[in-house]
């Protein structure tokens, strides 16, 4: 079950239940969502075997009870069923789940898929490729796929998923249709961490602000050290006199956290920015432009315990 996105999820059945669904489909908006979740869900339910027995109130249900006119066709995969349980589990033989190794999808990785491709269907009569963070392809990759795409069989279908169009080829793109996503509401975000014990009320208000509505952003956050970077930072700035000694201690403490820097401070811009809201104080500006600064010093491998300090000194 997922959250969010209903009218996305509305459009791609009534493209199935019309037998329009496009070989290739571009899923793309902010990363942490639920595009690659949305995905998942459209691939079971291609593949499922009790779908035609999912048209009534106790079906997943994915987005309340179904009118008079929903139904008459399904809303969502059982589930249940084998297929079902084999896309969700990544084990269905006609099901592939192509994500980058390290930083980038590479061209072993299509060659691969064409070899994969190029073989009958083993437990139905389609094939169905999702391509996660495709904006991740290599050049050579990227030329590789447009081929797979140009040459698959019509029992083949795509879903690239990418925060943006323009990380991918041009001649990708224009073989595709798009869908936007976009960010989930407030109350949704709760929905969706309200299982994560580990994330008191208090602090999600914050965090569901800061991540401009995904979840997946405030889950990096929290596993990977990064909101305890922007605490020891948020620290520094709150106190009215502080010494260059706690300047010190606070960038040797982030710095020892195994966060992402940059993305530590993307949430220190985003925290000033919030603070902007409705307020025309040229103080806040002026700090957001500074770790605008900070963040580009990082991407020339300026030394980071420099740019730290400088930046908390800046920022006071």
């Amino acid at each position: 079950m997922f959250i969010g996105h209903q009218k996305n999820w509305d459009k791609l059945l009534g493209l199935v239940h019309q037998k329009k669904l496009p070989p290739v489909l571009i899923f793309y908006g902010p990363e942490g969502i639920g595009k690659s979740l949305v995905a998942r869900h459209l691939a079971a339910f291609l593949f499922c075997c009790d779908k035609n027995q999912q048209n009534n109130e106790k079906s997943l249900g994915l987005f309340g009870p179904l009118s008079k006119e929903q139904k008459t066709f399904p809303k969502s995969a059982c589930g249940k069923c084998g297929s079902c349980l084999k896309v969700f589990g990544r084990q269905h033989a006609d099901f592939y789940w192509i994500e980058p190794e390290g930083n980038s999808l590479k061209i072993e990785a299509i060659r691969k898929l064409q070899s994969d491709l190029a073989r009958t269907p083993l437990e139905g009569n389609i094939k169905v490729v999702v391509m996660d963070q495709a904006h991740t392809l290599t050049l050579q990759a990227a030329n590789a796929l447009l081929k797979t795409l140009e040459e698959a069989p019509a029992h083949v279908y795509f879903v690239l998923i990418s925060p943006g169009l323009s990380q991918l080829i041009p001649t990708i793109r224009s073989r595709a249709q798009k869908l936007y996503f976009e960010t989930l509401s407030y109350d949704e975000c709760r929905q969706v961490l309200k299982t994560h014990e580990e994330i008191s009320s208090e602090r999600l208000d914050s965090l569901i602000r800061l991540s401009d509505g995904s979840p997946g952003l405030i889950l990096k956050f929290v596993s990977e050290e990064i909101l305890q970077g922007f605490e020891s930072i948020n620290a520094v700035l709150e106190t009215p006199a502080v010494l260059f000694s706690a300047i010190t201690e606070a960038v040797e403490n982030i710095l020892s956290l195994k966060g992402d820097l940059d993305l530590t401070l993307e949430m220190v811009k985003k925290h000033l920015m919030e603070k902007m809201k409705g307020d025309k104080n040229w103080e806040y500006v002026e700090k957001v432009d500074k770790v605008s600064n900070a963040q580009k010093d990082l991407d020339r491998n300026v030394n980071k315990s420099l740019i730290l300090e400088n930046l908390l000194i800046q920022l006071r």
